[in-house]
């Protein structure tokens, strides 16, 4: 019996995840489709391929080192109250528009944001923000540019910074608007307004 290194044992788990993730993936496929025809299994096979030259490609990558802190991970507790208000801000936008009173528009905001591509509490801020601001209604953070630390948020109303976003890296010294964009609406509402 020969004696087996940490990489060959690296190696074997690498594989015994890939035969457990493929499997997973083939039972759900055949949850979702209700069967087993052979055209559904020939298309399960081909979506499969896919998804594990996917997975294969993502595990070649580079890893992205994240340290969370508890405070980083705390600021979460305030996104609740921005979806309220962020509800408020885009019904008051959508009975505006079909008043014909003012018409929606969209509105792209760059700020600065401290972050860092190799420094993991950076990242790991970068990460947050983007899940905790992106999950506000009235709020999409577009990318974050960790060279010119810059985070690009589209929204509907514009809004200022808010306190979880200051917590986690971002600053409006770097504030201002890209520009806004009418709403594509001119066909339902019939022309300009």
């Amino acid at each position: 019996m020969a004696l087996r290194g940490p990489k060959e044992a690296g190696e074997e788990r690498a594989a015994f995840g890939a035969v457990v993730t493929l499997a997973v993936m083939a039972g759900i496929w055949i949850l979702l489709v209700g069967g087993t025809k052979p055209h559904e299994m020939i298309m399960g096979a081909a979506s499969m391929a896919l998804a594990a030259a996917f997975l294969y490609k993502t595990k070649q990558s580079d890893t992205l080192d994240l340290r969370f802190r508890a405070a980083d991970v705390a600021a979460g507790w305030r996104p609740p109250g921005y979806l309220a208000s962020d509800v408020w801000v885009l019904i008051k936008v959508l009975v505006l528009d079909l008043l014909r009173i003012k018409r929606a528009e969209t509105h792209d905001r760059v700020w600065g944001f401290r972050t860092s591509k190799n420094e993991p509490v950076l990242a790991a801020r970068r990460a947050l923000a983007t899940v905790y601001t992106s999950a506000t209604p009235n709020s999409i953070v577009v990318g974050i540019d960790y060279e010119q630390n810059r985070i690009l948020i589209h929204q509907m109303q514009p809004s200022r910074l808010t306190a979880m976003q200051r917590e986690l890296g971002a600053a409006a010294f770097g504030q201002h608007g890209l520009g806004t964009h009418r709403a594509a609406a001119r066909g339902k509402h019939g022309g300009e307004r």
